[in-house]
């Protein structure tokens, strides 16, 4: 019961801040303050890539792919400090969490629907999806997990895309700042089809 009113109350709280932009904890300076809602949706626009797959007059399945960058990553931990109430020192410490990440590694979220629902869990060995980044040089397969709606705010921290579908966190091993300097290509592979998004 605790967990579930805490996450209501954080819903609560970033949609405050999705609707008027102000800040919630009072404890931080004005570095930590989030980008507005218009500067956010640009910000995920940009980034967002769009595929849907049909058979005929029958779609197999949709897909949203946003590429979480140094920038998105950022404002995101800047929300974050200021719904869960965070000291200036640990918002530090977890900003720098974060770029230590980007160094090592990249992520997406990626929204999917399948109207058959048994081809829905990318995440499970069994349903033989797989998704992998193309560079001119390399090739990278990543690693599909499933993101919960309620813990990870899928609603608030991606408000540009349609949310009936499964949300997923997708890791690959390459560096963040090396796809931010290069023209790459996700693939999305599965028994409904492929789907490509370039960036």
């Amino acid at each position: 019961m605790k967990i579930f009113k805490s996450s209501i109350l954080t819903l609560i709280c970033l949609s405050v801040w999705a609707c008027h932009h102000s800040p919630i904890n009072s404890k931080l300076s004005e570095k930590w303050q989030p980008l507005s809602q218009k500067q956010n949706l640009s910000l995920l626009n940009q980034q967002t890539r769009t595929h849907k797959e049909y058979v005929g007059l029958h779609m197999s399945f949709q897909s949203h792919l946003i590429f979480l960058n140094s920038k998105i990553k950022t404002n995101q931990i800047k929300l974050k400090s200021q719904y869960k109430n965070w000291t200036e020192k640990k918002a530090e410490e977890k900003l720098a969490e974060i770029q230590t990440g980007l160094a090592q590694e990249s992520q997406f979220f990626l929204s999917f629907y399948s109207p058959n629902s048994k081809r829905n869990k990318l995440d499970q060995k069994a349903s033989d999806w797989k998704m992998i980044i193309k560079t001119s040089s390399s090739e990278y397969e990543g690693v599909i997990k499933y993101e919960d709606n309620i813990s990870d705010h899928t609603k608030v921290f991606y408000p540009n895309i349609e949310h009936w579908g499964k949300p997923y966190k997708v890791t690959f091993p390459v560096s963040t700042s090396l796809l931010e300097t290069t023209p790459f290509e996700v693939v999305l592979m599965g028994p409904e089809g492929m789907a490509s998004f370039k960036y």
